[in-house]
């Protein structure tokens, strides 16, 4: 009886131990399959973040890389053609942009180079140019000074004839000076500096081309604010260029114009306190803005008979007394013409050496004369008058 009983206790214990063992077995395998869903989940979340990120790296390096060196690539090409006025879009400030601005940089130096070669070859060309004039043009000179000096001298002593072989000489002379400055662009030139009075010289520039206005049917009228101003200038160079835009201002007006010449003192934040300048006004056709920019370049000229090399001497003068000089058209009609002068200027050196300048072959040279780079300034229909400015 007593084993009876010892087995049934042990019969009882095995099923528990048997349902505890099922009950274990069931939350095994649901616990397994809880961590494979979750093995899962996690594995396809990490396999979407891994994508997103991967897009995000995608469009990182294409918006700081991929971008900019397209950018780049697309300035390089236009450089390549000659298109040195692109820029590429700077964006940051990372070492891609940095590399950007640094190509910008580049461009922008080659284009300031290439303009200097090709004033150079412009300027070798002047100096050609001159050369050749000069030599055609110097005994008829000095044959009518020859003739004008001998009916000077046998014409009276008061008469009207007497008075004009003067201007003639005078003229003359003054035409070989400028000749001689022309000459001299082959070589380093130099402002002398002296003090002035504005007024009395102005008078004797304007003095200079009263002939050629009487010829023209011009009035000239001068005005100057202050008579007893003083600066300091190289008068015989300035005498040059003001007289360049002078004959250009008389040959552009009508016949019973007026051209005004007007000297004031000026004080602008370009310019020492103590400034004067010099205004021409004319009353002809006025210069067209697309133009406007290319008057005082060598060789541009819009006249029959010009030769492209006054407004051009004319800016180097300016220039070289660190002023400025600007052609405007007036609202009433006409130009403007304003030369802006220190009072005391930092003198600088008019020209260097042509040689220096850079050489160009014979033929570019033609070539560049052939197809009409000439600059002046605009005039109307007439027959061709003496220009003694060259322009």
């Amino acid at each position: 009886m007593v084993a009876l009983l010892a087995l049934g206790g042990v019969r009882e214990f095995v099923g528990v131990v048997e349902s505890n063992v099922l009950i274990d077995a069931a939350r095994a395998v649901s616990f397994g399959e809880e961590m494979r869903r979750t093995q899962v989940y996690t594995l396809h979340a990490g396999m979407l973040c891994s994508a997103l990120i991967g897009v995000l790296a995608l469009l990182l390096v294409r918006r700081w890389v991929m971008t900019p060196l397209a950018r780049l690539r697309e300035a390089t090409e236009r450089f390549a053609s000659g298109d040195l006025t692109h820029r590429a879009l700077v964006s940051g400030v990372d070492e891609m942009a940095g590399l950007t601005a640094q190509v910008n940089t580049m461009a922008e130096a080659i284009g300031q180079m290439q303009e200097r070669e090709v004033e150079r070859e412009r300027l070798a060309a002047v100096g050609e140019m001159v050369r050749r004039l000069a030599h055609n043009i110097r005994n008829p000179i000095a044959g009518i000074r020859n003739l004008a000096e001998l009916t000077h001298m046998r014409s009276a002593d008061e008469g009207a004839v007497r008075e004009m072989q003067t201007e003639i000489i005078q003229a003359v002379d003054r035409f070989n000076v400028w000749l001689r400055e022309l000459l001299d662009v082959t070589s380093p030139l130099a402002l002398r500096p002296d003090t002035h009075e504005v007024g009395p010289w102005i008078e004797g520039v304007v003095g200079a081309v009263r002939p050629l206005a009487t010829m023209c049917d011009v009035e000239i009228a001068v005005r100057v604010a202050d008579a007893s101003m003083r600066a300091v200038f190289d008068a015989q160079r300035l005498d040059h260029a003001v007289v360049v835009v002078l004959t250009n201002a008389i040959q552009a007006s009508p016949p019973g114009a007026r051209v005004e010449v007007v000297v004031t003192g000026m004080n602008e934040d370009s310019f020492p306190a103590r400034a004067w300048q010099v205004e021409v006004l004319d009353e002809g056709e006025g210069v067209p803005e697309e133009i406007r920019d290319l008057v005082f370049h060598p060789y541009f000229t819009t006249k029959a008979d010009g030769s492209g090399i006054g407004l051009a001497t004319a800016k180097q003068i300016v220039a070289g007394h660190s002023g400025q000089i600007e052609l405007l058209t007036r609202s009433a009609g006409g130009s403007r013409c304003v030369v802006r002068i220190p009072a005391e200027p930092h003198v600088q050196s008019l020209a260097k050496p042509l040689a220096e300048r850079g050489r160009v072959a014979e033929v570019s040279r033609r070539d560049r004369v052939n197809r009409g780079e000439h600059t002046g300034h605009r005039r109307r229909a007439e027959p061709a008058r003496h220009d003694p400015s060259g322009s």
